[in-house]
């Protein structure tokens, strides 16, 4: 953003402004009358100028010193620093862009960067980043409201997952190819984890396991598409295993960032990576239950013995349905 900005004002600067790049070695940084001389690693951080009076002038002040030697409406913007107060309403609106800052960078980036994904893999990736971004929501409802100190431990480390593997969508995928529902999935993942999570154990248990019964499928299918060898897909992942560790805190970049090959076999390992915490995910949950099996873990066929088992059967159901239709939902919007 900042190369960007300073090629619209070098456009538009009479030839006496002398324009300097902070990170070019053996760069003189010059001292004003007084003897002050900023630090390299200090300019990098805001706006300088050094005027023709050999003074330093930092923020809103060099802004409106530059302006004032641009085109007609840069001259009017810096009339607001005459104004009484003007500086100041500047520099504090320089100081709230500053922190807002990096995320207009990361956007930007998103927005500009080379498009490398295959066409057929993004609706896929798209409802993977929206399921992500439920799942959150998800336990982060069932730590705010299960009250079972057992579960706990457990939950904690299936949200940290589940965090990771956003952080690696939220990196993998540009904005515009994301899902324009996010607050829907959002809003849909909280009420998940709330109905789970007052339930009690059994409830949040049956629904984690049903989540991940569907997530295992999802990913697999994708999996698949990417036209691999399936006996690396299925269980024994020996052949990515050094793409594999690269990949355990999120997404890993290729070693040959130019090669498409690498970066589909780099997103091949992130995604079985993230089937294999799903299932264990899943595993987790069932065993957790220890001997009582909820019908939603079962056939969901079978007749359950009491109100509360249908109850919950039909939950687990609703959950794994609602799951399929989100994520097609998701492909598309």
């Amino acid at each position: 953003m900042c190369v960007r900005e300073v090629a619209v004002y070098r456009r538009q600067s009479p030839a006496d402004i002398l324009w300097n790049n902070l990170s070019q070695p053996g760069l003189t940084i010059p001292s004003d009358q007084a003897g002050y001389q900023p630090d390299p690693a200090a300019l990098m951080q805001r706006f300088h100028v050094f005027s023709s009076e050999g003074r330093w002038l930092h923020g809103a002040p060099a802004f409106a010193l530059l302006w004032a030697r641009l085109g007609r409406s840069w001259r009017a913007l810096a009339l607001i620093g005459r104004l009484p107060g003007g500086l100041r309403v500047m520099d504090a609106v320089y100081g709230l862009f500053l922190r807002v800052r990096p995320r207009m960078q990361e956007l930007v980036r998103h927005l500009v960067r080379e498009q490398w994904l295959p066409a057929q893999m993004i609706p896929a990736l798209r409802s993977d980043h929206a399921g992500e971004t439920g799942a959150v929501w998800i336990y982060r409802m069932m730590l705010a409201l299960q009250r079972d100190p057992g579960l706990r431990p457990l939950l904690e480390e299936h949200a940290a997952q589940e965090r990771q593997h956003l952080d690696a969508f939220n990196t993998l995928l540009p904005w515009r190819h994301r899902s324009r529902l996010l607050v829907l999935w959002r809003i849909a993942g909280a009420v998940t984890g709330m109905v789970a999570a007052l339930g009690g154990r059994r409830w949040t248990l049956a629904t984690i396991a049903a989540v991940e019964r569907f997530v295992d499928r999802h990913y697999l299918e994708q999996i698949e598409d990417l036209q691999w060898p399936i006996d690396s897909l299925r269980g024994d992942t020996a052949a990515l295993q050094p793409a594999l560790n690269n990949c355990s805190t999120g997404w890993c970049e290729p070693a040959n960032p130019g090669s498409q090959d690498d970066r589909l076999r780099e997103l091949l390992a992130l995604l079985v990576s993230f089937r294999n915490d799903e299932c264990r995910h899943r595993d987790d949950a069932t065993r957790a239950l220890d001997d009582h099996r909820a019908p939603g873990l079962t056939d969901l066929a079978s007749q359950p013995a009491t109100l509360g088992d249908r109850a919950l059967s039909l939950w687990c159901m609703l959950v794994e349905r609602g799951s399929a239709i989100a994520v097609r939902a998701a492909k598309v919007i």
